[in-house]
């Protein structure tokens, strides 16, 4: 059956989480660390997508019942406790779906809206991040207070762009797994990655493993960090050697 909703504004007071809602069971118990990444995207950019919500029976505590987006509606009451946040508090209008009383789907809608969302991969993440820096002008610590998570988490997923792309389509179909994806990131030259990459899928008859990409940088290339890398770097550096930065200073 298909379902029409009329959108309506409403109070944020006047919300509270619907006992149909499929997450009411465990009282929807998120815990801060999982309220705040969101808190700080609605804050940022806004509540992207309206609450799903049900009239609740007379006599009940607030007026409108949340069947999805019971994290959203937590996530919009700590934006309102917070003095900083200067937008946000408990009278302001949240953009809602509303199901009517007499629709008896409400714990399907509700169960539909948590199960079936689809959760990006690594390489989405890299690639959505990748294009926040070139198209939204955004820099690293930028996207990283926009989702609540660390510089250096915003850097990691970056890193999946320097390994050449027919590498990281390999991931994506399948061939490849992201732990060994992740394992090419040890020599910052895709040439180089894409070479290695070759020489271990040549005969292996099965998928390359991360250790089989660690041993055959490890055969090749010494780090700088590394005690043998001290040892010879400077005599490695007056022969005229190369050196190859790492991907990420620390």
């Amino acid at each position: 059956m298909k379902h029409i909703f009329k959108t309506q504004d409403i109070s944020l007071k006047s919300l509270s989480l619907h006992p149909d809602n499929v997450r009411a069971g465990s009282g929807a118990g998120y815990s801060d660390e999982q309220i705040a990444p969101l808190a700080a995207n609605i804050g940022a950019c806004g509540l992207l997508q309206p609450m799903l919500v049900a009239p609740l029976p007379k006599g009940s505590d607030t007026q409108w019942g949340v069947l999805a987006g019971g994290r959203r509606l937590a996530a919009l009451k700590m934006l309102a406790g917070d003095v900083a946040a200067k937008s946000f508090n408990v009278s302001m209008k949240v953009a809602c779906r509303i199901v009517p009383e007499s629709d008896a789907a409400q714990v399907t809608l509700s169960y539909s809206e948590n199960a079936l969302q689809l959760p990006m991969d690594a390489l989405d993440r890299f690639e959505a991040f990748a294009a926040m820096q070139t198209r939204d002008h955004a820099d690293v610590a930028t996207i990283a207070r926009i989702f609540a998570i660390t510089e250096r988490a915003v850097k990691e997923a970056l890193r999946l762009g320097n390994i050449h792309g027919d590498i990281r389509q390999a991931h994506r179909e399948g061939v490849l797994s992201l732990e060994a994806l992740k394992a090419f990131d040890a020599h910052p030259d895709p040439v180089v990655q894409l070479a290695a990459f070759a020489d271990l899928s040549d005969g292996t008859g099965g998928r390359i493993q991360p250790y089989a990409v660690n041993s055959y940088f490890r055969g090749r290339f010494v780090r700088v960090g590394e005690a043998l890398g001290q040892v010879v770097l400077e005599g490695y550096k007056a022969a005229g050697g190369v050196i190859t930065d790492d991907l990420i200073a620390e």
